[in-house]
């Protein structure tokens, strides 16, 4: 798994667990503040997993993002401590991630 993969990963993850449910006229949406890395946004937004515009701060979350980023949290959460310390190494050794 390379840097920008695991990024990807837990932006999407982090996502997930800040979101909130939001009512609206079109029923009730999932959003999530976009403070995360902009190119694993921007990925995301790419890839239909959340909808967002530039001059947004938020983006919602789409159904499929939720399932999927369900799915990769309880995967991170299996791993443990294991997680932990690829991104231990992914963030700060100068080699990047040894996955």
């Amino acid at each position: 798994m390379s840097r920008d993969d695991l990024l990807y990963d837990l932006t999407f993850v982090m996502l997930y667990l800040t979101s909130w449910e939001e009512k609206g006229s079109g029923g009730s949406v999932r959003r999530a503040w976009k403070s995360y890395d902009w190119d694993a946004i921007d990925r995301l937004d790419s890839e239909r997993l959340i909808g967002t515009s530039h001059r947004a701060k938020s983006a919602h979350l789409s159904d499929e993002a939720c399932r999927r980023a369900r799915r990769s949290w309880r995967g991170w959460m299996v791993r443990g401590a294991t997680a932990k310390k690829v991104a231990r190494r992914a963030f700060f050794s100068p080699c990047g991630p040894r996955v």
